[in-house]
């Protein structure tokens, strides 16, 4: 959703998993504090991203955001997803920066799996 800050989201809810019997965690950072974007063009840096994991087979399965051009970095988790690219390999690249997509390795931090 075109809104200020944009709303993004892809595949399942937490619910959503719930209700297919999946096992997941979950992460979900505030931007402003997490990566340093933010602050390199907004006076009042805001913005939060998610991340929903399934634990038994280590991929995501879930991603929101509401923040600036969350409508961009959403493109990032839906392929994520789609491809089924394991956690493990997620966490090992590296991120440009500063980006809004730097939050992405930031949350996968803060996932507990």
């Amino acid at each position: 959703m075109f809104a200020d800050p944009e709303i993004a989201a892809a595949s399942l809810t937490r619910d959503q998993a719930g209700q297919q019997g999946l096992s997941t965690a979950t992460a979900e950072i505030d931007l402003a504090v997490a990566i340093t974007r933010p602050w390199t063009y907004e006076r009042d840096p805001r913005g939060h991203l998610g991340l929903l994991a399934d634990t038994d087979r280590k991929v995501l399965i879930g991603a929101w955001a509401v923040a600036p051009m969350a409508g961009e970095s959403i493109h990032q988790a839906s392929l994520v997803i789609r491809a089924r690219i394991p956690i493990d390999t997620l966490r090992d690249q590296v991120a440009q920066y500063p980006t809004y997509n730097e939050a992405y390795l930031a949350a996968l931090d803060e996932l507990d799996i």
